[in-house]
């Protein structure tokens, strides 16, 4: 992926932060409560290449099921509800990049500090793995609507850092490394 799309996305980003007025709502159902899945047949390209970013990320943290989504850095595993569990495959696989752009700052990776000291940049983290996430998410093809939820989510944690766009654009920089690292 060019950088031009990376820096596309990034002023995107930051043109709508302002626009967020709604809180981001997670995908899945935390109630126990099944939804039923969109999955769509084999030959939906998008889904094919996010299968593709996956199964091809040398090093990768072990994914296991689990009921809610959570990377796990001093045991290198990420959590991820089962893919019926998301309303459709493109959210399941939008979070389970987000997961894996965090994974990426494993001391074993990419070894960012935001990840390594996240009681200090735990904000910058998380804005480091939605924007990593959707970058993998373009690349894949995804055009599902993850995008407005990125954009509430990111205007969560770009409050807690005092509304600095400098913040979105240093977790941008190392959400186009992330991103690189997962499919190099």
């Amino acid at each position: 992926m060019k950088t031009d799309t990376y820096q596309e996305i990034t002023e995107q980003i930051i043109k709508r932060l302002e626009d967020v007025r709604h809180p981001w709502r997670r995908p899945w159902n935390n109630h126990g409560v099944k939804q039923k899945c969109e999955i769509p047949e084999n030959n939906n390209e998008s889904i094919k290449r996010c299968t593709q970013i996956v199964e091809n990320f040398s090093g990768k943290p072990a994914i296991n099921e689990n009921n809610f989504a959570c990377y796990y850095p001093n045991s290198d595993y990420v959590d991820i509800p089962e893919i019926e569990a998301f309303n459709t495959a493109e959210s399941y696989y939008h979070t389970l990049f987000h997961e894996l752009i965090h994974s990426t700052g494993h001391k074993e990776r990419l070894n960012r500090k935001t990840l390594v000291e996240v009681e200090h940049y735990k904000g910058e983290e998380e804005l480091t793995a939605e924007i990593g996430a959707i970058f993998l998410c373009e690349i894949a093809g995804i055009k599902e609507n993850v995008f407005n939820n990125t954009m509430a989510y990111i205007q969560k944690w770009f409050q807690t850092l005092e509304n600095d766009p400098k913040m979105v654009i240093l977790a941008a920089g190392a959400a186009q490394k992330a991103a690189d690292y997962v499919q190099k």
